[in-house]
C-alpha cells in the first residue's frame, strides 16, 4: 500500500527494483482476480522475462502467469534440470533474437 501511495503522489522516486516489484504484483493481482481454484492456488505461477539490449542497455520486462511450464527438450536435452538451465539461459540463441525496440538492433 506504501508502495501504490508513493507512486499516486509522486513524492518519492521508486527504486529500480520497487519498480520491477510493483509491475510484478500489479500483474499477479490482475491475474489472480480472474478466478481462483483449488488447481491455480495450487500451480500457478509467474514468469518474468527480462531482455536487455547488449548495444544501448534499455530493459524491457514481462510478466506472465503460468499453470505448466513448456521447456525446451531436444535430442541433446540430459536431464530435467538440464531443460530448466536452457529455460533460464541469459542470452538468447540465434533462432530466439529480439530486436530492441529503443534503438532497433538485435
Amino acid at each position: 500500500d506504501d508502495l501504490q501511495e508513493a507512486l499516486v503522489s509522486g513524492r518519492h522516486r521508486l527504486s529500480e527494483e520497487d519498480e520491477e516489484e510493483l509491475m510484478g504484483a500489479m500483474a499477479w493481482a490482475q491475474c489472480s482476480s480472474e478466478g481462483r481454484t483449488f488447481v491455480t492456488d495450487l500451480m500457478q505461477g509467474q514468469l518474468r522475462t527480462s531482455l536487455t539490449c547488449t548495444e544501448c542497455g534499455h530493459c524491457t520486462q514481462c510478466f506472465e502467469p503460468f499453470l505448466h511450464l513448456s521447456l525446451p527438450v531436444t535430442a541433446s536435452t540430459e536431464s530435467l534440470s538440464g531443460a530448466f538451465e536452457e529455460l533460464l539461459r541469459e542470452e538468447l540463441s540465434m533462432c530466439g533474437q529480439w530486436t530492441c525496440p529503443a534503438c532497433g538492433s538485435k
